[in-house]
C-alpha cells in the first residue's frame, strides 16, 4: 500500500505508514522516499543522486531528475521516520529549488504572517495562539515560499500573499515592539535562521537567491516580545492590530 504524506509543499509516496505528517495540504512537488540500509544508499549513489546533511544529524539523498529520494533506515520506529522525513523535506525541498523557511504562520485578514526565530524562540506557540483566536494557521515550523510573481504561502491547498515576517525576540520586557529591518539584516536574519546544512552548492545558491528576493520583497521586523506565556494574549491582539493596520505604516516598522 502506497500512502502519500505532505511536508514543506512537498508530496512524498512512501510504501510505509509513518506517524506524526499531513496527509493533505498543498503541495507543487512529488517524490518517492524510500527508507534503505546502507546497500540502499550505495544504489542511490549509482541512480546519480546527490547526499545531503540536515539538520540534528539527519541525511539523505535525493535524485530530482527521477523524483526519488532516500534516508538511512535508521529509526524502525514510525514516529521516528516520519520525524526524519520532516528534518530532511527542507533539505530536499532546496534541491528541487522549494523555498522552505524555518517558520510557523498565520493567515490574517486574507493573508499570511511568518514568524522566525531559533528553536524555542516561540513560532509555533504564537502562531497556534492566533489559530485558537479564528486564524486558519498555515504553517508549523515549515513554511513553503512560492513566488507567483510575488511572495506567497500556502494555507490549505490555495496560496496566500506573505504580508511579513517577524523574528522573534522575547525579553522580560511588557512591552510588544516592532521594528522594520533593512534587507541587509533581513537577508542575515533569514540565512541565521533557515535550512543551510545540506552541503550543496547547487542548493545552497538557489536558497541564497531564494533568500535575497524575499528580503527584498516582503517586510521583515524584528517583534520583541515579553518572556512570559501569561502575557500571549496580549501578545497575540498587539499583532492583529499592527497587521491590520494601514499597510504603508507597517512596512515602515513601529510599536505596536
Amino acid at each position: 500500500m502506497t500512502n502519500r504524506y505532505v511536508v514543506g509543499g512537498i508530496a512524498f509516496t512512501a510504501d510505509e505508514l509513518l506517524e506524526g505528517l499531513d496527509t493533505d495540504g498543498f503541495a507543487d512537488a512529488e517524490l518517492r522516499v524510500r527508507f534503505v540500509d546502507d546497500g540502499g544508499m550505495r544504489f542511490a549513489d549509482r541512480r546519480d543522486a546527490r547526499r545531503l546533511a540536515g539538520p540534528v544529524a539527519t541525511s539523505g539523498a535525493i535524485a530530482p531528475t527521477t523524483c526519488e529520494c532516500w534516508l538511512p533506515a535508521l529509526a524502525k520506529d514510525p514516529n521516528q521516520r516520519g520525524w526524519q522525513l520532516r528534518q530532511m523535506a527542507p533539505i530536499f525541498g532546496a534541491a528541487l529549488g522549494r523555498l522552505v523557511l524555518h517558520a510557523s504562520a498565520t493567515e490574517i485578514r486574507g493573508a499570511v504572517v511568518g514568524f522566525i526565530g531559533e528553536s524555542g524562540a516561540g513560532k509555533s506557540t504564537l502562531a497556534r495562539s492566533l489559530a485558537d483566536g479564528g486564524h486558519a494557521l498555515a504553517g508549523d515550523d515549515l513554511l513553503p515560499v512560492r513566488f507567483t510573481p510575488t511572495a506567497a504561502s500556502p494555507v490549505g491547498h490555495h496560496l496566500s500573499p506573505l504580508r511579513s515576517l517577524f523574528l522573534l525576540n522575547r525579553t522580560g520586557t511588557r512591552d510588544v515592539r516592532s521594528e522594520r529591518r533593512e534587507p541587509l539584516q533581513a537577508l542575515r536574519a533569514l540565512i541565521e535562521n533557515g535550512f543551510g546544512e545540506h552541503g550543496d552548492p547547487d542548493a545552497w545558491a538557489f536558497q541564497f537567491d531564494a533568500y535575497h528576493r524575499l528580503a527584498e520583497a516582503v517586510p521583515v521586523f524584528t517583534l520583541t516580545i515579553p518572556d512570559d506565556i501569561d502575557a500571549l494574549p496580549g501578545v497575540r491582539d498587539a499583532l492583529v492590530e499592527l497587521v491590520g493596520g494601514d499597510r504603508r505604516e507597517s512596512s515602515t516598522g513601529g510599536t505596536a
